[in-house]
């Protein structure tokens, strides 16, 4: 089933909007010094976090790419996960970067809104959600039930995307906050450079999924 009105650039709203969430969620536990920013790779920039405000929040937010991430480069771990399987290995992080609940609702309109638009555009979904193209096909085959399911069990493993790129993270708060548009605009096209290093060891997929065959 298609979804109508989706088009490429409606996707990368989609990531605005969730992008936003993601940074709010992450100013609001540094500013409240929650417990879960003990356990946050980016707690070293919980002060910077804490002075941001909305505008700067959205300036942020205005990233290309999503900037929560869950495995979406794996496609054995979302093969393990859909089936219901438990995921195997240990989280990288030693505990939930945000409360539980915040992570749920996050995760879930994550899930929600790439499950509804790979239905259409599964290659803006794959490159703006930084998704493998098996990871993306994996999610818009679930069911609402199964989207319930994986975000009760595994929203303590949402995580901000390059969460060990503490430089990239500590450019884009600055800038965000001083409204530098043209250290914004660098930063875009980091992320894009960032994801594109993601995403070459599957151009092969990603070839197939456009042309309906392969390279060889």
């Amino acid at each position: 089933m298609s979804t109508p009105g989706w088009s490429g650039v409606g996707v990368l709203q989609i990531a605005h909007r969730l992008n936003e969430q993601c940074i709010a969620a992450l100013a609001e536990a540094a500013a409240s010094q929650t417990a879960a920013m003990d356990s946050n790779p980016l707690a070293g920039l919980s002060s910077i976090l804490a002075q941001l405000e909305i505008q700067a929040r959205r300036r942020a937010a205005r990233c290309p790419v999503l900037l929560v991430d869950l495995n979406f480069g794996r496609a054995d771990w979302w093969a393990r996960v859909a089936q219901g399987e438990p995921s195997s290995g240990t989280s990288l992080l030693p505990g939930g970067v945000l409360p539980v609940e915040v992570a749920r609702e996050l995760l879930r309109d994550v899930l929600i809104e790439a499950w509804s638009a790979a239905r259409s555009l599964p290659l803006a979904v794959s490159l703006v959600f930084g998704m493998a193209p098996a990871v993306c096909a994996r999610i818009a085959a679930l069911n609402i039930s199964a989207i319930d399911r994986i975000v009760l069990a595994h929203a303590s493993e949402l995580r901000p995307r390059w969460f060990d790129n503490l430089n990239f993270w500590q450019t884009l708060l600055e800038a965000s906050i001083a409204a530098d548009e043209e250290r914004l605009a660098d930063l875009h096209l980091y992320s894009l450079q960032l994801l594109a290093g993601h995403l070459i060891p599957q151009r092969h997929e990603i070839f197939s999924t456009i042309h309906g065959t392969s390279l060889s």
